[in-house]
């Protein structure tokens, strides 16, 4: 249930129905993200013989690690989508991209220096090293935004 002005004497209630629906969505997010995590941690070799032969058991090894590293980060992976999202829909297109620019960034250092001396287990971790650097400036991004949406009632 939406708080409203009453709830929250500091606020207008369109900032606080924005931090409600995060907290619904995160809610919704985090539920998605155990469910898929049950599914597929068990699951990821089998899945990988949807597209490969039994037989090819490096590579089937090599698609369920890759598989267990993604599930396993499935909740940054949430947060970006929710909190991007979230930033773009009040209107900050341009910050909100800026987190693709932290994410490509991060590709390029893991495939530069981690990739290079920790092998295939960099390359399984790139995305969620994408992920987490695209969250450390959308988390900050933002509180800032919030706090320009937020107007105080007593002005």
């Amino acid at each position: 249930m939406a708080r409203t002005t009453k709830d929250c004497p500091i606020c207008i209630s369109p900032a606080v129905k924005i931090l409600d629906l995060i907290k619904d969505t995160f809610i919704i997010m985090v539920s998605y993200a155990a469910l898929t995590f049950a599914i597929i941690w068990p699951a990821a070799r089998w899945m990988g013989t949807f597209f490969m032969d039994v037989n090819e058991t490096e590579v089937l090894d090599n698609t369920e690690l890759f598989l267990h590293c993604s599930v396993t980060f499935y909740l940054l992976l949430g947060s970006l989508c929710i909190i991007r999202y979230c930033i773009q829909g009040i209107g900050y297109t341009k910050l909100a991209m800026f987190s693709g620019v932290a994410e490509m960034v991060a590709r390029i250092l893991v495939s530069l220096f981690a990739v290079p001396t920790f092998g295939y287990i960099a390359v399984c971790l790139g995305d969620p090293t994408a992920w987490l650097a695209a969250d450390m400036f959308l988390v900050p991004a933002f509180i800032w935004v919030w706090r320009q949406i937020r107007v105080p009632v007593n002005k």
